[in-house]
């Protein structure tokens, strides 16, 4: 066998071992959200609960650091993110801290946000703690605005009907105190 074709053979069998590495990590941590879509009225606030398990039973994943893509113009939301609130580090996969699960992100919704669904993302970047082989998982995400509940307002016939009824009452009970005085001495 020739030198360039060990080369050759040497250079593939690197190459598949480091996709192979690659594959791996990608598929270390399992990230979901408990409801990818959440409703909100007008003048409210929406918790997204995210769940990271680390599925690797060899490896520990550090949690680096993450991204959104979530901006709509003339919209009042605001997006708050709790990435602070996650742990550091995930251990292997069978031990008490492979998994975390708690609110991952709030949307302030303003009194004024048009009703509408508001998609975005959500991208966490993790890496192998012992190879270093960094990857990353997005999940997508919406809030869907519904308007705030207005104050009712009774019919025109309603009101007549209880003033009328009101008054009534208050006369019956004018009549029945002027009998009361007549009565006493």
């Amino acid at each position: 066998m020739s030198y360039t074709v060990r080369i050759y053979r040497c250079g593939l069998l690197l190459a598949l071992i480091l996709l192979g590495m690659g594959r791996a990590g990608a598929q270390a941590l399992d990230y979901a959200l408990d409801q990818n879509t959440l409703t909100g009225v007008q003048g409210s606030t929406v918790s997204f609960v995210a769940r990271l398990s680390n599925t690797d039973a060899a490896h520990q994943l550090s949690l680096d650091s993450n991204s959104v893509n979530f901006s709509y113009a003339g919209a009042d939301l605001t997006f708050v993110d709790n990435f602070a609130a996650t742990p550091l580090t995930l251990d292997v996969q069978g031990s008490a801290d492979d998994a975390w699960t708690g609110v991952l992100f709030r949307v302030q919704i303003g009194a004024a946000t048009p009703p509408a669904d508001y998609s975005g993302s959500y991208e966490l970047t993790y890496s192998d703690v012992t190879t270093g082989i960094s990857s990353s998982h997005s999940q997508n995400f919406t809030v869907t605005v519904t308007a705030a509940p207005s104050a009712t307002t009774p019919e025109p016939g309603t009101l007549a009907l209880s003033s009328g009824l009101l008054c009534a009452v208050f006369a019956a009970g004018g009549r029945r105190l002027q009998k009361h005085r007549r009565v006493r001495p």
